[in-house]
């Protein structure tokens, strides 16, 4: 057993500039989908691409946001490298040019424009392989550190976000293209069915549970299981190998091979990561609240997979397994990376804005308020989703509308807590500080004071 990571908090002098200053981007992009998704469920007919728009709204704006400031974030506090002149300013302009991409990738679809979706398509991997580029480098560079195993996971991720924002500029043009090549429109599902793998599984999926690794059991206030970080440096493999086989599996049209990568994801998964995080569980002492939906996202992640790679072994085409994720991603996107990704920004804004433990109190019981009720109608409303779609039209269009609005509704609570819980700790923080400056001008004045009384006490 050894210790858990530190993770860096902001330092005074950035104050409002600074790691909370970036997230504004994820923030933004949180309301966004939150707009989109009810858009989507009450008025789909007011919205362009109401398939498209949500689910984009969240895996580029929200989630892939989200990975490029924590994954730095992460790999700072575990591998300890400077940040500091042109690498202080060249993580803005990625954040910057990776927003730009998908805000022009959004007009594009919107309005059939393909040079605009291939520019925004150039601008998103552009950042991409900035950031993995740098991060592979530092781990390289940190080869005797125990962690940088774990931020490798975070440079292949960035690896195959590239490979999937390719593959998703492809298909952007195979859709808006007046002349597509035929070959293009035979691979079309099965090029669909790879973007989607890759992109779910390989960059969201791949840097989800690396960081799972350090972030829960930091959650859990445990220490480091001995197994955890060996188990999870030969899981990366795994992880990449799966990827590939179900990818190629899609492109391929062979809808088992589809189903035995996704199993080997699962499995590998199960053995690498969630079975040590278990281990950590059952000896806790005490718990942060946002272990509880990081583990709800966990289960349900390991559910939603397994029912997806039975579907794809049964399923008569690639074509059916494409409609298969169309059905079901937003459910797992919901049940599984949503609750994951709100669990940890719950449990790292209090940390990353810092200012001690008083202060980072004020933002955890701002971001904590009624945190069971929203995790037990977040996942009934998703249960009776599932249950409704597993018996065939068990539930009215009416009920399942119903249910959505409840789901998007709880994770727009989330947003405006973690909004709140920051703007709280910001104040507490800086309260502090100008306290602390105030006492110390006291200070110094009377030690002025004293020291003037004595040389007129000698004279």
């Amino acid at each position: 057993m050894s210790e858990q990571p530190r993770f860096p908090s902001s330092s005074p002098q950035r104050g409002l500039r600074g790691r909370w200053s970036d997230d504004h981007f994820t923030l933004a992009w949180m309301l966004i989908a939150v707009v989109t998704c009810v858009m989507a469920i009450v008025a789909p007919g007011f919205l362009v691409q109401p398939l498209w728009t949500p689910l984009h709204a969240i895996a580029l704006g929200v989630v892939s946001n989200g990975i490029f400031q924590w994954s730095w974030f992460f790999s700072r506090g575990l591998l300890h490298f400077p940040l500091a002149g042109v690498a202080r300013y060249s993580t803005f302009v990625r954040i910057v040019v990776l927003n730009v991409g998908i805000m022009a990738l959004f007009a594009a679809m919107w309005t059939g424009n393909v040079p605009t979706a291939l520019t925004a398509t150039v601008l998103i991997c552009a950042a991409g392989v900035h950031q993995g580029v740098v991060l592979a480098v530092e781990a390289h560079r940190a080869k005797g550190n125990r962690y940088a195993p774990m931020v490798r996971y975070y440079a292949v991720a960035f690896f195959l976000f590239v490979l999937t924002c390719l593959i998703g500029g492809l298909l952007a043009y195979e859709m808006m293209a007046s002349r597509v090549p035929a070959w293009l429109v035979a691979y079309a599902d099965g090029i669909a069915v790879a973007h989607s793998i890759i992109g779910v599984g390989g960059w969201a999926g791949i840097t989800i549970l690396g960081t799972v690794v350090t972030l829960g059991l930091s959650m859990l206030h445990a220490r480091q299981d001995s197994r955890a970080l060996t188990s999870a440096q030969s899981a990366l493999p795994l992880f990449l190998a799966a990827v590939v086989v179900a990818s190629i599996g899609g492109v391929a049209g062979l809808p088992i091979m589809v189903g035995c990568g996704v199993l080997a994801f699962l499995a590998a998964a199960v053995g690498g990561i969630v079975a040590p995080l278990w281990r950590s569980f059952g000896v806790r002492k005490r718990s942060s609240h946002a272990v509880w939906p990081l583990l709800a996202g966990l289960v349900w992640t390991i559910v939603l997979l397994a029912a997806f790679a039975v579907e794809a072994f049964v399923a008569e085409s690639v074509s059916v397994v494409r409609t298969e994720i169309i059905d079901q991603l937003g459910v797992f996107l919901a049940a599984g990376i949503g609750q994951i990704f709100v669990a940890s920004l719950a449990y790292l804004v209090p940390v990353a804005i810092g200012g001690g433990p008083t202060v980072q109190r004020v933002g955890d019981v701002a971001v904590s308020f009624l945190w069971p009720v929203r995790l037990m109608v977040r996942n009934a409303a998703l249960v009776l989703l599932l249950l409704g779609g597993a018996v065939g039209g068990g539930i009215s269009g009416t009920v399942r509308t119903y249910l959505l609005v409840i789901v998007v509704a709880t994770y727009a609570v989330d947003v405006v807590l973690v909004a709140f819980s920051a703007v709280r700790q910001l104040i507490a923080k800086r309260t502090k500080l100008e306290a602390k400056a105030i006492a110390k001008g006291r200070n110094m004045t009377m030690m002025k004071s004293t020291e003037k009384k004595a040389e007129g006490g000698n004279d």
